[in-house]
């Protein structure tokens, strides 16, 4: 009986030499191309992470120019207010109405001017 490891038949163990050269190739084959894309998948999460890293440095720099324009508007509406305050201040000050006693001498006043009297309001009634 005849069988792949006898040395009978001088055909078969060159056969059999180039079939395991044949599967170490397709072995080292794959191997390579398991590595390969492990490097590949390395080099694709190295380039994510730095995508994300650039997107989060331009983002934190949009935040702060955005704070810095809030603040500085916030300033300048602070001034306004200020001014707009100050101006109702001083509108309201205006505003009070004055004394019963000055109002009486402002028409005795007014009186005297009309009627070409001599000024003097000293008897003029409260």
């Amino acid at each position: 009986m005849f069988t792949p490891e006898s040395p009978a038949s001088p055909a078969r163990p060159s056969s059999a030499h180039s079939t395991a050269e044949a599967m170490n190739l397709v072995l080292r084959a794959e191997q390579d191309a398991v590595a390969r894309t492990a490097q590949a998948r390395q080099q694709g999460q190295a380039a994510l992470e730095q995508a994300r890293q650039d997107a989060l440095t331009r983002i934190n720099g949009s935040l702060v120019r955005i704070a810095g324009w809030q603040q500085a508007h916030a300033a300048a509406l602070q001034v306004r207010l200020d001014a707009l305050r100050a101006q109702a201040h001083g509108v309201a000050a205006m505003a009070d109405p004055p004394g019963a006693a000055a109002v009486m001498g402002a028409v005795a006043r007014l009186a005297c001017q009309l009627t070409g009297g001599d000024g003097d309001t000293r008897d003029a009634a409260p």
